[in-house]
């Protein structure tokens, strides 16, 4: 949670005389003009400069977040709780005091404020050393308004010699004090288990995850569904459209007789010279016997595929009752 502080050491060349800042508005002063003339020990600029402040006051409360997150380095604000919480409070809390009417120093001030006492509860101090550590923080200021450096009252020179010790926020009146307390009583103070535990605990990273059965039609050899180009059911596009593939036509001679039928040689395609030759018989220059034992050899290799299926389904039916034969003897 530590700042980037943008405070400003020792004179510039361009640096404008403390006897002429009464005489300047904060619109018109520089940074390097309120930190010389602050006093070492006033909360004022320590993480908020004056341009700071200026330019954070333009912006809505969203754009203030990033802002924040930036300059408080809480840049997984969006995912980490605590570091959420915080830039909630320090936004919330820039809001409120640019809504009562402070100026930049004021404001400049509260934010240093707000840091520290976070910074008291991450270190593990009670409620109850909060509350006199803040008591001590006021100690010194009055009801007379302390402006500076817009139209100083007492010189920075007489402030430093004083015996009585300054105040961190001098820059406040005794009413701003008030109101101060009572919004850091209903907020911080109020809330205090809440913020001691946020900051004793780590948040548990948490991976979520479900798993998901997909059922996929199964493969198939044929377009489907149909072509959108086509926009057509599957029906029609198969019967009107879909090229059906050749026909392979069975060239059959007295060699490929002699030969066994196989699935790869079972058939021939015709050559160009064969299919010209449409009219020709192709059984002429077959006789009757050869003939007869390709019709055994095709009846044979058929009936066997039917033979096989017909002894696998009898076999599966036959242990089919065989179990339930088992069973009943069981039951008796």
């Amino acid at each position: 949670m530590a700042a980037k502080s943008k405070k400003l050491k020792g004179k510039l060349s361009s640096e404008i005389p403390k006897s002429q800042l009464k005489d300047l508005s904060w619109d018109e002063l520089k940074d390097s003009d309120v930190v010389s003339s602050e006093k070492e020990s006033s909360f004022a600029w320590k993480i908020l400069s004056l341009s700071q402040v200026r330019d954070l006051k333009l912006l809505t409360p969203i754009q203030l977040m990033d802002e924040f997150s930036s300059i408080f380095e809480l840049e997984f604000w969006r995912r980490d709780w605590k570091q959420g919480a915080i830039l909630d409070y320090y936004v919330t809390g820039f809001v409120w005091i640019t809504q009562q009417g402070f100026d930049p120093r004021q404001i400049s001030a509260f934010i240093t404020l707000i840091n520290k006492l976070l910074e008291n509860i991450r270190e593990g101090k009670s409620l109850h050393d909060l509350i006199m550590w803040l008591s001590d923080c006021f100690v010194g200021i009055s009801d007379q308004t302390f402006q500076q450096p817009s139209s100083p009252d007492i010189s920075n020179e007489q402030l430093n010699q004083s015996s009585t010790p300054s105040s961190p926020l001098e820059c406040f009146k005794i009413e701003h004090a008030h109101m101060i307390t009572e919004y850091l009583s209903n907020s911080i103070f109020q809330h205090y288990s809440l913020y001691e535990i946020m900051f004793a605990d780590n948040q548990p990273d948490e991976i979520i995850c479900k798993q998901y059965t997909i059922e996929v039609p199964p493969l198939t050899a044929s377009v489907f569904p149909p072509p959108l180009d086509e926009a057509l059911p599957w029906s029609v596009y198969e019967r009107c459209l879909l090229t059906p593939p050749p026909t392979p036509l069975l060239v059959l001679t007295p060699a490929s007789l002699d030969q066994p039928l196989t699935t790869e040689r079972e058939t021939s395609f015709l050559t160009e010279d064969a299919l010209s030759k449409k009219e020709e018989d192709i059984l002429a220059n077959l006789t009757e016997e050869q003939i007869r034992i390709v019709v055994n050899r095709l009846a044979a290799q058929s009936i066997g595929e039917l033979q096989d299926t017909y002894h696998k389904k009898l076999k599966d039916r036959e242990e089919l009752y065989i179990n339930k034969i088992n069973k009943l003897a069981k039951m008796n």
